[in-house]
């Protein structure tokens, strides 16, 4: 390792330290005991490390590349809130510490914030999705539940494209509300939390103005992140040896990527990793070959959903992951670490190990699958390269 991949690694993991020190023990051993699952195949001893928890689909938005909405009206009924303590509970026991709170929109929700109280009772690092509509109304009971982190969804420094696209009148006016509100909440309270982070969702409608969003907003909030934008959540159903494609929005839609816009593209992020090194890390230069040739990411990358990351949806059912590429078996009859110690995950963790699953995702699960491709498989099982395929390891295993 050179130098200043010394300097990069130990700023990363002083950054990592301050932004989640919260239950980081308690993280730490949840996730060696799931890496003893994964190397070794032992039985769990404690649940997922991170879990992300829909805690309804129904939404006030309407956006074009999703269909949460849809969904809603697909459920017989949501969690009740004495369902929603258990899990919390049971998530707690278990020893989960990074718990995603989604939706549809999650402040929709009436007792969210009772959820996150509860988790904090647990030491979990506790972080909230919402498109920002309702944040300034919310904004107190947010803050005195103790949540560690809130992250905004804003697509463009222009409130007609970014409201346009989600259907709500006036959004950004409210996101920003919103965020005033959340400010003088943590003012009077004499807190900083929770951290206040706008997340951008690159399309070809907006990659060209991401350098004018970062330069307008990036004094106003605590981060900002971006990620490549998908299609909605609900991705055909897992099937073994066939590609399956997570982003066939249609050719015309004025979001999709076609082949002729990479040379731009890469032009534009190339300047930005220049301008603003922070976005320059391995995660969001994938995102390149995520929108332009996904089977390359796909034979580059393990995912690790199931072993390290569980999804709970409204109705109590638990999927590997935020595409519900399929399904393990439902809280409403079983226990969460029945369902983490189950036949059904088991099955999941072979196919998935074995590099069977053909799915592509650039989602934030996507982040963690390539720490672990990179550092897990590539320095664990096969130190000497990147793929572990050189003379002398052969020599070795000889």
């Amino acid at each position: 390792m050179t130098k200043l991949e010394h300097i990069k690694a130990i700023k990363y993991f002083y950054s990592f330290v301050k932004e989640y020190h919260t239950g980081l023990i308690r993280g730490a051993l949840t996730f060696l005991d799931n890496t003893l699952v994964y190397l070794y195949g032992k039985k769990p001893s404690r649940g997922p490390t991170f879990v992300g928890w829909n805690v309804l689909f129904n939404c006030n938005a309407v956006c074009s590349f999703c269909d949460t909405h849809e969904l809603h009206k697909q459920l017989d009924r949501e969690m009740s809130n004495e369902e929603a303590m258990s899990i919390v509970k049971q998530l707690g026991e278990a020893g989960t510490w990074h718990l995603s709170l989604t939706g549809g929109e999650t402040l929709l929700r009436k007792d969210l914030p009772e959820i996150i109280t509860e988790a904090k009772k647990y030491g979990m690092f506790v972080n909230v999705n919402t498109n920002g509509a309702l944040l300034a109304k919310k904004a107190k009971r947010l803050v005195d539940s103790g949540l560690d982190s809130l992250i905004i969804s804003l697509d463009s420094d222009k409130p007609e494209i970014h409201d346009t696209a989600r259907e709500i009148p006036k959004l950004t006016e409210s996101i920003f509300r919103g965020i005033e509100a959340v400010r003088a909440v943590q003012k009077e309270n004499g807190t900083n939390k929770p951290e206040i982070v706008l997340r951008m969702i690159v399309s070809k409608q907006n990659y060209e103005a991401i350098d004018t969003y970062i330069e307008k907003f990036q004094h106003l909030v605590d981060k900002i992140t971006i990620q490549p934008i998908h299609d909605g959540v609900t991705a055909p159903k897992f099937k073994k040896n066939e590609k399956l494609n997570l982003f066939h929005i249609k050719e015309t839609d004025i979001y999709q990527f076609e082949q002729k816009d990479k040379s731009n593209y890469r032009k534009i992020f190339n300047d930005l990793y220049t301008k603003h090194t922070w976005l320059d890390n391995s995660f969001i230069r994938e995102f390149e070959t995520f929108i332009f040739d996904k089977d390359t990411m796909w034979e580059k990358y393990k995912c690790y959903a199931g072993y390290y990351y569980m999804v709970i949806d409204p109705a109590l059912d638990t999927f590997p992951c935020t595409f519900f590429v399929d399904k393990f078996e439902s809280l409403r009859d079983n226990t969460l670490m029945d369902v983490w110690r189950g036949e059904k995950i088991k099955a999941w963790r072979k196919l998935v190990k074995n590099k069977e699953n053909t799915c592509t995702c650039a989602c934030g699960i996507a982040e963690v699958n390539a720490v672990l491709t990179n550092k897990l498989e590539n320095k664990i099982f096969h130190p000497f390269t990147a793929n572990g395929k050189t003379e002398e390891s052969e020599a070795l295993i000889k």
